[in-house]
Order: structure tokens, then C-alpha cells, then sequence
């Protein structure tokens, strides 16, 4: 899938419409492919801000996604853990790993925080907004090298 066609599939199939982030550069075709036509980015400094700004737009009633680079998420379970678990507000995590990292996806396991490594884009997109939605916590699409076309 193109990175145009994940925002396409994410903002107007699945109703995506806000997102922020810390600039990650393996996460470039994506913020290269970004519409002002069907979505809000804002950039952020730090991963909790990002995090911050996503729970709130969520709690004004849009979902929302955070964009970051996955070594980066380790930082932030603590804060995920007593916000977005805590009052059942679920957001997507978007999350480029170039690393293969156990140590963070067994952090998730232990956090119960849900992860996906997306192989079929589509699949694996509506596999992991549905279970956030239904389960009203946080979960992560974790993205490789190679899943996205330029």
C-alpha cells in the first residue's frame, strides 16, 4: 500500500482525523503523503504531548492517532497507563520499527496494550481500531521497513 492509500484508508474508511507526532525520518512517506483535505496534523516535541493532544481531540469526540518512532513508546506506558487506560481512552499509536525491539512489545504485553505489526495494511488496520474501539484503551500499528510504498 502507498502511503497516500494508508491516509486515504485511515482518514476516510476508519474516520481518522487528527493526528500528532514527534518527526520520526522513517516515518517520512507518510508525513510526505499528508492531506490537509482530509486530516489535522500537529507536530509535537515530545511523545506525551503528542500523546496529550490526541487524548484530547478524542475526548472533543475524533479519533485520533500519534505518530512516532517505536523506541520512543517505551518512554511514554507509564503515562498511557494512568491517562488512556485508565479513563478508557482509546487512541491509535502508529509506530515505526526499525529494530525489531521484545523489550517494548513485552512492556505492551505486561501493559495489555494492544500491538499489530502491519503486514496487510488494510487487515491489520481494521484489526487494530477495532479492537481499541471496542475495548476503549490505546493500541499500536507497528510499521517495518518495506510496508509502505513510496
Amino acid at each position: 500500500m502507498t502511503a497516500k492509500g494508508f491516509w486515504e484508508y485511515l482518514c476516510e474508511k476508519l474516520n481518522y482525523r487528527f493526528f500528532a507526532g514527534v518527526p520520526c525520518k522513517e516515518l517520512k512517506p507518510l508525513y510526505d503523503s499528508m492531506s490537509t483535505k482530509f486530516m489535522h496534523y500537529i507536530p509535537a516535541v515530545k511523545e506525551n504531548v503528542a500523546l496529550g493532544l490526541v487524548s484530547g481531540s478524542f475526548l472533543a469526540g475524533h479519533k485520533a492517532a500519534v505518530l512516532m518512532n517505536f523506541d520512543r513508546l517505551y518512554n511514554t506506558l507509564d503515562w498511557i497507563k494512568s491517562f488512556n487506560i485508565r479513563y478508557h481512552i482509546p487512541v491509535l499509536i502508529i509506530a515505526y520499527d526499525s529494530e525489531n525491539d521484545e523489550k517494548i512489545r513485552k512492556a505492551l504485553a505486561a501493559y495489555k496494550i494492544p500491538s499489530r505489526i502491519a503486514k496487510n495494511m488494510i487487515t491489520d488496520l481494521k484489526y487494530i481500531t477495532n479492537k481499541i474501539e471496542k475495548e476503549e484503551i490505546p493500541g499500536v500499528l507497528i510499521l517495518r521497513k518495506g510496508v509502505l510504498d513510496e
